[in-house]
């Protein structure tokens, strides 16, 4: 069993299409966020321009500066985990549809163990 390479890329290109769709999809929380962190970092502006004319004490501008530091810090985590993902899956799907197109190969010269497993992929998973 094991599938043609114009197949593979018939799937690649579909899935790929969907992949961009759901990257689209998120690509409105993606604009939340960097508004947000655009917010938060005027905010750290005019705390510093308010402790610099004497109207924040020192204990004040370092817990707020802390809370706007700690957003900032999660907006980050958010974009690149988001991003990061997409890739991640995307190289994920390539790496398996490689597999898939040398099938036969694989199963081959796999051993009991992976051939059981193998049989179990695409008998029962798929």
């Amino acid at each position: 069993m094991q599938i043609d390479p114009e197949t593979i890329e018939a799937v690649s290109g579909m899935i790929h299409a969907r992949f961009d769709e759901m990257m689209a999809e998120g690509a409105a929380e993606l604009a939340d966020l960097a508004s947000r962190r655009t917010q938060l970092e005027g905010e750290q502006q005019k705390l510093l321009q308010a402790h610099y004319a004497g109207a924040i004490p020192l204990d004040l501008l370092k817990r707020e500066q802390d809370r706007i530091t700690a957003s900032l810090e999660t907006i980050e985590h958010r974009i690149t985990a988001h991003h990061g993902h997409y890739a991640a899956a995307l190289e994920n799907l390539d790496d398996s549809l490689k597999l898939l197109s040398n099938a036969a190969d694989i199963y081959e010269h796999a051993d009991d163990a992976n051939r059981r497993l193998i049989n179990q992929a695409l008998f029962k998973a798929i």
